[in-house]
């Protein structure tokens, strides 16, 4: 996990300020650690009710065809109280890894991401490419009501509705980070890289 915020900073601890990659990696019970019991040092709690799931994965490259298997485990623990259950907790996990480990069971469906179609290169331009702030596209002779920008693993990223068969759109690229999308239009597409 890279422990980072969405605009890129790096986590810190609650507590010491350093760099952090979990969130409230202490027991509550000791005392002295970051936990939801005390999140700054002081003994302040987090809001009753805050609860927010974080699930990750290491970045990766992969070739097409290649095939990636991410397996996670979401346990609870509802035995005692705010500070009890942080023990049973700790067990179900090494519970949880040991038959994992044990039974080496695949925990995960079949996920397609990313293209699973061949897209057409067609009259549809990119410029410049690669860009940094903006990029400008034209089209020629496509029935479109929309241009998709998608990254290479496929999640949509953003969508311009557009109406003219013919045309030229300007769009902000301001809020991507810097990486390969693709842009398309029906069954056109174009490679975007951006800086």
């Amino acid at each position: 996990m890279n422990g980072r915020n969405p605009d890129g900073s790096f986590w810190t601890h609650g507590i010491t300020g350093a760099t952090a990659q979990y969130l409230y990696d202490g027991v509550p019970g000791l005392g002295t650690d970051w936990t939801e019991m005390n999140i700054d040092g002081n003994g302040t709690a987090n809001p009753m009710g805050d609860r927010r799931f974080i699930a990750t994965s290491i970045e990766e490259t992969f070739n097409p065809g290649d095939t990636l298997v991410y397996n996670y485990a979401i346990i609870v623990n509802r035995q005692g109280d705010h500070l009890e259950n942080v023990q049973g907790l700790i067990e179900y996990a090494d519970s949880v890894q040991n038959y994992f480990d044990a039974n080496n069971t695949d925990c995960s469906s079949n996920i397609n991401v990313g293209l699973t179609q061949e897209l057409e290169i067609g009259n549809l331009n990119l410029f410049p490419n690669p860009a940094t702030n903006q990029v400008q596209i034209t089209w020629e002779d496509m029935n479109f009501k929309e241009i998709i920008i998608t990254s290479y693993q496929g999640k949509l990223i953003k969508k311009v509705l557009v109406n003219n068969t013919k045309g030229k759109k300007t769009v902000d690229l301001n809020q991507l980070s810097s990486g390969v999308y693709f842009v398309r239009m029906g069954n056109y597409a174009q490679k975007l890289i951006v800086k």
